[in-house]
């Protein structure tokens, strides 16, 4: 326990067993709250954070990469551009963005230069390429895809 803190600050062994504790809490609590007539595993679910990553999948399931990269993707409202990360960064397909937000008041419709790459994308980015180990150099890899 820190000094300044009344929360627990497990080390060690401690960590251990309590990171397990909770996982198992964590597991009865999923365990209790599915639907019994649910056709899908508990096993081969994702979060809701890898949504892109499932659609993406899915996407190439249906159409085939080879047909994808040969066309492209063209991504309607696609907000942070997660889909098209997925597709375009991690797997080379080229994707296009179009989202309506404007960037200001009459501003003409023009490509956006005022994106991030958010940090899951950076760990990812760091991971698959070790030679990326800034914000910056993260930034500029995924501007040289073939993401627009």
């Amino acid at each position: 326990q820190k000094a300044s803190c009344d929360c627990e600050h497990p080390e060690g062994e401690a960590l251990r067993e309590a990171r397990q504790a909770w996982s198992q809490r964590n597991l009865q609590r999923r365990v209790f709250s599915a639907n019994p007539d649910d056709p899908h595993r508990e096993e081969d679910k994702k979060c809701h954070a890898a949504r892109a990553a499932v659609f993406a999948e899915w996407i190439i399931n249906a159409f085939g990469a080879e047909e994808l990269k040969a066309g492209g993707v063209l991504e309607v409202a696609g907000g942070r551009g997660e889909l098209a990360f997925e597709l375009s960064v991690k797997r080379g397909i080229p994707c296009t963005v179009l989202d309506p937000r404007c960037p200001g008041g009459g501003a003409p419709v023009a490509p956006w230069l005022d994106w991030h790459v958010s940090r899951p994308q950076r760990q990812w980015l760091k991971t698959s390429d070790r030679s990326l180990r800034s914000y910056t150099a993260c930034q500029d890899h995924v501007a040289k895809s073939t993401l627009r």
